[in-house]
């Protein structure tokens, strides 16, 4: 399967949104309370091009080593 060479609109946007959120956030101090984590997470995490079976992979391996699950029995199947 061939991949595009252009730049995705997704990242674009994802881009644009945590620079107008750090703007808005520290240089002019504008918002009424502290904004949520996820706000930086989920467009930084856009704007690096992680899609979201990545994510969602990446979820499970945090899960699994919280829970102390060893990794070498998905391996074995």
């Amino acid at each position: 399967m061939a991949e595009t060479k252009g730049f995705p609109w997704v990242r674009a946007i994802a881009i644009a949104a945590i620079i107008a959120l750090f703007v808005a956030d520290y240089a002019f101090n504008i918002l009424a309370k502290p904004p949520p984590w996820w706000a930086y997470l989920v467009p930084g995490l856009l704007a690096l091009g992680i899609e979201g079976p990545a994510v969602g992979r990446l979820l499970m391996q945090v899960v699994r080593g919280t829970a102390r699950i060893s990794q070498e029995e998905d391996s074995e199947k």
